[in-house]
């Protein structure tokens, strides 16, 4: 409870070391007015920072599968997936996204499920370390989903396939 804030229009910050930041905007006082605003969930930052290499995609059994150059032992590495028809895809320029992790193998399975697009559209694939649990929050202010666990500078390389 934040009490006398004087009319105007506010933004929040929520952060804590070692988790995510969420931001709201445009959160409006007016006269005495209370306002409720909606809850936020911090989730922590992945304490495995591991982005391993993409070697290759390929179709097996109707599931897309991300081969790495890292083999994963006795523990896993979360990443997000994001997926676009254009070939500069990345966390602000994507069509879909998949949260996933890698366990005790090197590669990564998208069910087809999971695939938007339409058949035989090239499309390309980055990865991040993200936390898995992240669903995201829409910004308002720069107009996309954000996922606030998301480590920009730990991305794999982009791949691309052939929807099947």
């Amino acid at each position: 409870r934040i009490a006398n804030l004087p009319n105007g229009t506010y933004e929040f910050e929520y952060s804590r070391e070692g988790y995510g930041t969420v931001r709201q905007y445009g959160i409006q006082l007016f006269g005495n007015d209370s306002v409720s605003i909606n809850p936020v969930v911090l989730y922590s930052i992945p304490s495995k920072l591991i982005m391993p290499k993409f070697t290759s995609c390929y179709w097996h059994n109707n599931n897309l599968l991300i081969s790495t150059d890292y083999t994963v032992e006795a523990s896993f590495w979360p990443v997000r997936l994001f997926f676009s028809r254009d070939e500069n895809v990345s966390y602000d320029n994507y069509e879909s996204t998949l949260a996933t992790t890698a366990d005790y193998i090197n590669e990564i399975h998208v069910y087809d499920w999971a695939m938007t697009f339409p058949s035989s559209a090239t499309v390309y694939v980055i990865g991040y370390v993200c936390n898995t649990l992240d669903l995201g929050y829409y910004d308002s202010y720069s107009g996309r989903r954000v996922y606030s666990t998301l480590v920009k500078d730990r991305h794999s390389n982009i791949l691309s396939f052939k929807r099947q």
